[in-house]
């Protein structure tokens, strides 16, 4: 199996049960929708344009008798046939989870720090990190309840970052920016 990568594109030419598989893909940098080729032909991206730009993403590919992936984590994308990562005899492909319900609402919640802090900079920018930390930590292969607790702790931690923040600089308004005018 060879691997060519040129910028945004990588390669991979493979053989399967006597057949010559050219896959390629198109990694988006911002938007998280990737286009994936098999022999020319378009897969459709079946994964969450978000999701697959903050954790990673994971595409099944239609090859008959094999479960084939490519696989997309932090920087790094690979190729997967039958549980096996291609080019590291060692590693073991683990497919991503499906996003859990629990994680909406934990995001829901941070949403809601931004007006609870009367929309200034610094519950902003607690809201949208534990966003992407709550996200990715929910989207690690290891099972639920240790996602589950993992994600918890980073909203909390969140959380209590907002009130403690909250508490020491509520009278350094360079900190924030400019409330909002009422009236």
């Amino acid at each position: 199996m060879a691997k060519q990568q040129t910028g945004r594109t990588i390669e991979w030419t493979t053989h399967l049960d006597n057949r010559k598989y050219r896959i390629k893909a198109i990694i988006s940098s911002f938007g998280g929708r990737h286009k994936i080729y098999v022999n020319d032909e378009l897969v459709p991206f079946t994964g969450n344009a978000f999701i697959s730009w903050l954790a990673g993403f994971d595409q099944r590919l239609p090859i008959e008798g094999h479960d084939v992936y490519i696989f997309g984590r932090g920087s790094k994308v690979e190729l997967a046939v039958d549980g096996k990562v291609r080019g590291d005899k060692k590693a073991k492909f683990q497919p991503m989870p499906p996003t859990p319900k629990w994680l909406w609402i934990f995001n829901l919640l941070l949403v809601f720090l931004v007006p609870l802090g009367q929309f200034r900079l610094i519950p902003f920018i607690l809201a949208f990190g534990g966003i992407l930390l709550c996200t990715q930590y929910a989207h690690k292969p290891k099972p639920e309840n240790e996602r589950l607790v993992t994600t918890l702790m980073v909203f909390i931690l969140v959380v209590a970052l907002f009130f403690v923040a909250g508490m020491f600089t509520s009278t350094i308004d360079l900190w924030f920016l400019p409330a909002p005018a009422q009236g």
